[in-house]
């Protein structure tokens, strides 16, 4: 009997001290993946934490990854030997509004296939800059870290339109906007479930 109110004294003071409010904030805000791709980011072998900028988880529409001025990798899920990861990055958040749901992949979109960026194979880790265009990583391209993930290194920025615009990350100031798209069921349409939003917050 004794050892049966010390549990349940116990029990209520972790309830006290650990409120379900706590507890729902952190499932709200903080995240391990990304909630629809599964993606996750790296800095010095460490996982960054992601937060989101919608608390009240509606469309888990923005998340935001604070990082420092240094070189990163973003973790993908493996999902077939014919993944292709297309990544968009603008200077602006205006990139989230020019990205519309359920819309044709090749119809004007900044995702389509003649708006790629592939890059050579063996290319420098380096991330293209525009909001016309997209990064393009698939095959070798995709850096396969284990037998679940790829990763994608990243030390430089560079500004397409401006070849003589490009630079180590760690003199970035500032955010940069990330639109991440995974056309996983193939049907050529952009569809919500393929597609993520991030801040990436240096």
């Amino acid at each position: 009997m004794l050892k049966k109110t010390a549990l349940l004294l116990g029990l209520s003071f972790i309830l006290m001290t650990h409120p379900a409010s706590a507890a729902d904030k952190f499932q709200a805000e903080e995240y391990f993946h990304s909630p629809w791709l599964g993606l996750s980011f790296f800095q010095d072998g460490q996982k960054v934490d992601m937060v989101s900028v919608d608390p009240q988880r509606k469309e888990y529409d923005r998340i935001r990854v604070k990082l420092d001025a240094k070189p990163f990798e973003i973790q993908v899920p493996i999902r077939s030997n014919n993944d292709r990861v297309r990544i968009c990055v603008w200077n602006s958040d205006e990139i989230f509004n020019e990205i519309a749901i359920k819309t044709p992949v090749d119809g004007g979109s900044v995702f389509g296939h003649g708006q790629a960026l592939p890059g050579p194979v063996f290319s420098p880790p380096e991330l293209f800059i525009t909001n016309s265009k997209h990064n393009l990583y698939s095959n070798w391209r995709l850096t396969r870290y284990s037998r679940f993930y790829t990763r994608i290194p990243v030390s430089m920025f560079s500004y397409p339109q401006d070849k003589g615009k490009r630079y180590h990350i760690s003199k970035q100031d500032g955010p940069m906007y990330m639109v991440v798209f995974m056309n996983l069921d193939m049907d050529g349409l952009v569809e919500r479930e393929e597609l993520e939003f991030f801040i990436l917050d240096f």
